[in-house]
């Protein structure tokens, strides 16, 4: 990794410090990602707790599991194997594009249904529930979206540094597992949501 490299890495975290911490700039999606995990939490005596083991089996696991899979390849070139080589990447861009596109589209028909979930026959605590269901699908939507779309730029940026160095590269593969792992959790969470909606129809 030469000056250039430590100069893009350099200006790439400006920026993400920027879009984050900036409250005036409509790029800041932190308080879109701080509702979406609501998605995450339970209503106990009164009080909105995160359940851990969600947290454990979404995040916490597939993070052992990034780690484990990234040190495998950690001694080996970054174009000889594992999931970060060039052509992978390539693919990466192609395939999570395609499924940011679907995402969005979902998320588009999930905002022009919602008004029609209710039926004129439900109860109150059906339509309560209804609507629960409804804003959990638009939350595990947002959270696939977003996370397609980290994978995507975390596929560019190796693109365009193109990691020599043993440390890097086991850091850029570490992310790019756990990012593709939890991705496929949240898609679950869309289907499984999706699936309640139409049985509570």
């Amino acid at each position: 990794m030469d000056w250039v490299d430590i100069l893009i890495i350099f200006f790439i975290l400006i920026e993400i410090v920027l879009i984050w911490y900036n409250k005036i700039t409509k790029l800041n999606i932190k308080d879109i990602i701080k509702d979406s995990f609501e998605i995450l939490k339970t209503n106990k005596k009164s009080e909105s707790i995160f359940i851990k083991s969600e947290i454990v089996v979404i995040f916490i696991i597939p993070l052992f599991i990034s780690l484990l899979l990234a040190f495998r390849y950690k001694l080996l070139n970054a174009d000889a194997n594992g999931l970060i080589n060039m052509e992978n990447m390539n693919l990466m861009i192609g395939v999570f594009s395609i499924f940011t596109g679907f995402l969005v589209n979902l998320l588009a028909i999930v905002l022009e249904k919602f008004v029609y979930i209710k039926s004129e026959n439900d109860t109150k605590q059906e339509i309560v529930g209804k609507t629960k269901i409804a804003k959990n699908l638009y939350r595990a939507l947002m959270l696939s979206t977003v996370n397609s779309i980290l994978i995507i730029i975390v596929s560019t940026f190796t693109i365009i540094i193109k990691p020599n160095n043993a440390v890097l590269f086991t850091i850029i593969s570490a992310c790019m597992y756990y990012l593709i792992i939890v991705f496929f959790l949240f898609l679950l969470m869309v289907i499984k949501y999706f699936h309640s909606l139409y049985i509570d129809r």
